[in-house]
């Protein structure tokens, strides 16, 4: 984990736009349409708590830096997420990241939650063997 200071954080997330605006939206800035009781919506949004079951999978590939989306899945250890194949394995070394880490509700480069390194993973033998984007799905446990 101490790899991933605050900067290489920002850094790994501004080399990928689609993670970089994802993790930039703070949970309070997302809403959703409320009932009025009629069946229209009404003017004002509804506020969302913090949701740490979202969040930003740093890791290495190819010697750069980089940041994936990953999603806390419910097991009783409390340890597992879920992502891409691809933000698990560092293609040059054709083994797995061994600097990747979950940052659970990461509101861009910080960590409300704290930074949880990954300690295994697995991912779709079929991705491994085709590389399609179908198939490109992997989990993961952490340590908190």
């Amino acid at each position: 984990a101490a790899h991933w200071t605050a900067e290489r954080r920002a850094a790994a997330l501004a080399a990928d736009p689609a993670t970089a605006s994802a993790a930039a939206v703070a949970s309070s800035d997302l809403a959703s349409p409320q009932s009025t009781g009629d069946g229209s919506p009404a003017s004002s949004p509804v506020p969302h708590p913090e949701q740490p079951f979202v969040g930003v999978l740093f890791y290495v590939d190819g010697g750069r830096d980089r940041a994936c989306t990953a999603s806390v899945v419910d097991t009783p250890d409390g340890d597992a997420i879920a992502t891409a194949a691809h933000c698990l394995v560092d293609r040059r070394a054709h083994a797995a990241s061994a600097l990747a880490t979950f940052v659970p509700g990461a509101q861009g480069a910080t960590a409300p939650h704290g930074i949880w390194p990954v300690r295994i993973s697995a991912v779709s033998s079929a991705w491994t063997t085709t590389g399609r984007a179908a198939d490109d799905a992997g989990f993961a446990r952490v340590s908190g």
